[in-house]
């Protein structure tokens, strides 16, 4: 099947390395790595089968497969998600193509109160997203249901717990939620101590204004003789906590040391000058860690702009240590103490002791040669599935000098009667979906 240059790609995950290329022609098929061009999104599982992973925009006119990257060998039966863009016509169609989906903020304990700010927020539609904020001390949010004020809804949502202790910024770990329709929605922090959810720390979306209303939630609430939690780590939503690379012309990640839940993203915001995120070992720190173990890895990074855009995002897969370091060689970053961890052992191989050894390796770091690994590297919301480097020239990017010219506007249809810049906007607008299966 061919996909015209231009064309959005969905990837659904597969228990492999993978990545969405073409046919090289000038190269031995199926055998070698020069059997094909990279034209798409790399991922390196593995990932949820089944679930979408990433998307990329087709370079190309040829037919795509998934094949290894390692390898150049193609993958059997990759499936993606052709995303097909087509014209609307006429100005109605085109008003309701551009009805763009809201985001919505709700603060989780603020000023100490037991409270959700708003408690209530309506009008909310499918597609609508809601981001919680936590504040001191722990709290979470945890899906019910009206009649049940206190106990988590079967299938519902539940962001995990999430303690801090700063005053006055919500902590770095947000929970986000996409709405799926209209129906209300009961929500309520789980903390036991202190008895949160009796205590009125409920929250509700298009909540009835007659009938089951969020005040009689409240009451209901108020009554409960428990309150429950669904388990430890999150579902049903996004949990996104953040680490700064390089913050202020520093050598550090910050916070270096973060412990999380199974399951959270984690999201490195890279700052100046030139970074990466490499996933290394305690016992090696500024090398990567072996490939067999599949390890991140962000490439380097080069961008002149704090808060750049540029970010890089990894999953917590279990509850082990996860052991990280800058390999920019100029300045030693990683012996210089640009390392970081994820759930490091409060005693015997903690961070501190991490940081330590990293700090008498004399030899210089290494990275992959390939990037990005494992985790999404994205440009504000584009994903960067790859580079011909592992080097990624973000400000070269940002002004279209990256070698990859962005997808042109489809033309206007010959038969259309509206006008062309009518017609373009609606296409970029509007979206059909079709799935394909790949086969080699």
């Amino acid at each position: 099947m061919l996909v015209q240059y231009g064309t959005v790609v969905q990837l659904y995950g597969a228990q492999h390395r993978f990545a969405l290329g073409v046919h090289n022609p000038t190269g031995p098929r199926f055998t070698k790595r020069t059997a094909v061009i990279p034209v798409g999104w790399r991922g390196n599982g593995p990932m949820n089968t089944g679930h979408i992973v990433g998307n990329t925009t087709m370079r190309t006119e040829h037919e795509p497969y998934g094949y290894g990257p390692a390898t150049g060998a193609f993958i059997i039966g990759f499936v993606v998600l052709v995303i097909m863009k087509s014209l609307i016509l006429g100005v109605a169609a085109l008003a309701a193509s551009t009805v763009q989906a809201a985001h919505w903020d709700v603060e989780v304990g603020k000023g100490g109160q037991l409270a959700f700010d708003p408690p209530t927020i309506s009008g909310i539609i499918e597609g609508d997203t809601v981001t919680y904020h936590f504040f001191p001390k722990n709290h979470s949010v945890v899906q019910s249901s009206f009649q049940d004020p206190c106990h988590p809804l079967a299938s519902g949502f539940f962001s995990g717990f999430t303690p801090t202790q700063d005053l006055t910024d919500p902590a770095r770990t947000t929970f986000t939620i996409t709405v799926n329709d209209t129906k209300p929605i009961w929500v309520y922090c789980g903390q036991t101590t202190g008895n949160h959810c009796q205590n009125g720390m409920v929250h509700a979306i298009n909540a009835p204004s007659t009938g089951n209303t969020f005040a009689a939630f409240q009451n209901l609430a108020k009554v409960a003789s428990t309150s429950t939690v669904p388990g430890l780590n999150p579902v049903g939503g996004v949990r996104l906590t953040t680490i700064d690379v390089g913050p202020n012309g520093t050598l550090t990640f910050f916070p270096p040391n973060i412990t999380e839940l199974v399951g959270t993203q984690v999201q490195w915001n890279f700052n100046p000058k030139n970074h990466s995120v490499v996933q290394s070992s305690f016992q090696d720190p500024c090398n990567p860690l072996a490939s067999a173990s599949n390890p991140f890895s962000s490439g380097f990074v080069e961008t002149s702009h704090e808060n750049s855009g540029i970010t890089f995002t990894v999953t917590i897969e279990d509850d082990k240590p996860i052991w990280f370091y800058c390999a920019q060689t100029t300045k030693s970053h990683c012996q210089s103490g640009m390392v970081g961890s994820i759930n490091a052992p409060a005693t015997g191989n903690t961070f501190d002791a991490f940081k330590d050894a990293a700090s008498k390796v004399e030899h210089l770091s290494t990275i992959p040669l390939d990037a990005p690994l494992v985790g999404i590297l994205r440009a504000n919301t584009t994903i960067i599935s790859d580079f011909d480097t592992n080097v990624f020239d973000a400000d070269a990017f940002a002004a279209g000098e990256d070698g990859i010219p962005p997808p042109p506007p489809p033309p206007p249809s010959s038969t259309s009667t509206a006008s062309s810049s009518t017609t373009t906007a609606a296409a970029a607008a509007t979206t059909t979906a079709t799935s394909i299966a790949i086969h080699v």
